[in-house]
């Protein structure tokens, strides 16, 4: 079984899904409740790496909170490699 990837995330609204045209058969599309917004890939790194990770940008946000940013959805990319191509498509912030 391959090594899951580790990822940090800001969960969506995926309410717009059930708004989207039907996807050629070749594409899966995602939950609404799959929605989010990728703040740091870290690939196959392991669950210890990823909570020590995790850790470091706790506290780096605790010191110094984000504000609220308005963004909208961009252009969509292909991301990933497998054999047929790529894996996922990603919406990149506008």
């Amino acid at each position: 079984m391959p090594r899951p990837n580790w990822f940090f995330a800001f969960p969506l609204d995926g309410a717009f899904v059930a708004t989207l045209p039907e996807p050629p058969k070749a594409i899966r599309r995602y939950h609404p409740d799959d929605m989010h917004m990728t703040l740091a890939f870290l690939g196959g790194c392991g669950e210890e790496a990823a909570l020590r990770a995790l850790s470091v940008l706790d506290v780096s946000l605790g010191a110094s909170p984000l504000p609220v940013l308005d963004v909208s959805l961009g252009e969509v990319v292909p991301l990933g490699r497998s054999k047929s191509g790529y894996t996922t498509l990603s919406a990149l912030l506008g």
